[in-house]
């Protein structure tokens, strides 16, 4: 009876799992991810009625999904939250850099306010990206069944390091990243066409790194689950007899309105103009 009293007080009470966040790059993929998380606030605070369909039905309605953004990084700087351990970024700060970002050529120094966030510049940013990696890493590893477990009202997970920089230069800070046992999720194939070296050391801990395939980093199937999904379906015994598809969303894009006739150069200016390539053209065509 104790139990069941226990898990209805939590059920009233308004609870969340929050998630530090911590971004390195900020142009178009990186201040679209910033904007994204502002505008799916009221989306992230009623994740309940999604986790109790995937999960159980002991998972409070009032349980929402807070993404703390503690960090953001560009080329030249690092803007930090003064306390990582429980602050974050207010949205307003969040929507200003999109706005700032949004203009070629702006840096975090032409905010206006920068709230109670600090500016870090020079080789300090890797050092300070790689401290708020020890010190938030320790918590990875929580997830909704320990809240479930402990009932708690809020908890807490480790870090997430979101590379939207398309720069080999982030391997390493990325494999101690990972060393600290902090998630990383990539945006796109450049850290991973590493040495086989550091590659293996990426991908030593699998569970904690986040891409295209969500289990291994292939690069097909437009940000879709395509290698997991068939590794299941031949784990099961099920053979498979044929595959019909695009397998690559800009490779697709770009096949498509070639078969139309169009120039190879055209479409491809096409497709950086609507955010579908890289940031680098090359980084396409080259792999």
């Amino acid at each position: 009876m104790a139990t069941v009293s226990r898990r209805s007080e939590m059920t009233k009470a308004t609870s969340s799992i929050t998630i530090p966040v911590l971004l390195l790059g900020c142009g178009g993929v990186g201040r679209h991810l910033l904007h994204h998380i502002v505008a799916c606030r009221d989306l992230h605070s009623k994740m309940a009625c999604l986790l109790q369909t995937v999960f159980c039905s002991l998972i409070p309605k009032s349980l929402g999904l807070v993404l703390r953004v503690v960090g953001v990084s560009d080329s030249r700087s690092l803007l930090l939250v003064d306390d990582v351990a429980t602050g974050g970024f207010e949205d307003a700060l969040l929507t200003e850099i999109f706005r700032l970002k949004s203009s070629s050529g702006s840096s975090f120094s032409d905010l206006h306010d920068l709230g109670r966030c600090q500016l870090v510049k020079g080789a300090e940013v890797t050092t300070n990206i790689i401290k708020v990696a020890g010190l938030l890493g320790k918590l990875t590893g929580h997830s909704i069944f320990i809240y479930i477990k402990f009932y708690d009202s809020s908890v807490q997970t480790g870090l997430s390091v979101v590379d939207c920089t398309a720069s080999p230069e982030t391997v390493h800070m990325l494999t101690k990243v990972i060393d600290f046992g902090c998630c990383i999720i990539l945006a796109n194939k450049k850290p991973l066409t590493c040495t086989i070296e550091d590659y293996d050391s990426l991908i030593s801990n699998i569970r904690r790194i986040r891409f295209e395939s969500t289990v291994c980093p292939y690069f097909v199937g437009a940000g879709l689950p395509i290698i997991a999904s068939i590794t299941r379906v031949l784990g099961s015994g099920d053979p498979i007899y044929r595959i019909i598809g695009s397998l690559s969303g800009t490779l697709g894009y770009v096949m498509s309105e070639i078969e139309d006739g169009k120039l190879l150069s055209e479409v491809v200016l096409a497709a950086k103009s609507l955010g579908y390539t890289e940031p680098g053209i090359n980084y396409n065509l080259r792999f």
